[in-house]
């Protein structure tokens, strides 16, 4: 009787075959794995950005005066791409689109970046018979990891709530 130890060059080949089978489906695996977070995280981020910058715009007109409310734009942007105005407490803000970025200042501020890759931005009036509703939207675009472009749009009403 023989004692046979060890494999044969036959289960050593098919083994080392299925084994580099499955180290290529591992690699592909988590090659898509980081696609995907890269992709998501830099989505989830400009939609974070765009949101505060949303809150802190419509947070700040509702405090606005309303007969202080201007609507225009900065030179060699698109119209109605800037608005300022008179807070209650009497500090001026203003919200503009410079080179596709939007920017705040104010009195008290110095300049401050709201939000970057903005294409668009209007502000405006609704409703011609009443200058306390005002119109803010813009859309921002991100490039994502596979190249895609993405456009997100951001649209609020608002009521200027002091005389």
């Amino acid at each position: 009787m023989l004692n046979r130890k060890g494999f044969t060059l036959t289960e050593v080949i098919i083994t080392s075959v299925i084994m580099g089978l499955i180290a290529l489906m591992g690699a592909a695996v988590l090659l898509q794995i980081r696609k995907f977070y890269l992709q998501n995280s830099s989505q989830l981020s400009l939609q974070i950005e765009s949101r505060v910058a949303m809150d802190l715009m419509t947070r700040n007109l509702r405090q606005a005066k309303a007969a202080t409310v201007t609507i225009d734009s900065a030179a060699g942007e698109p119209p109605y791409s800037r608005i300022t105005f008179t807070k209650q407490s009497g500090s001026a803000l203003a919200y503009y689109l410079d080179d596709g970025v939007l920017y705040s200042t104010s009195t008290s501020d110095p300049v401050r970046v709201m939000t970057r890759d903005v294409v668009f931005t209007a502000f405006a009036f609704p409703r011609t018979d009443d200058d306390r509703y005002l119109s803010v939207s813009f859309a921002v675009r991100k490039e994502s990891a596979n190249h895609k472009r993405k456009l997100y749009m951001w649209a609020e009403k608002v009521r200027v709530q002091n005389e």
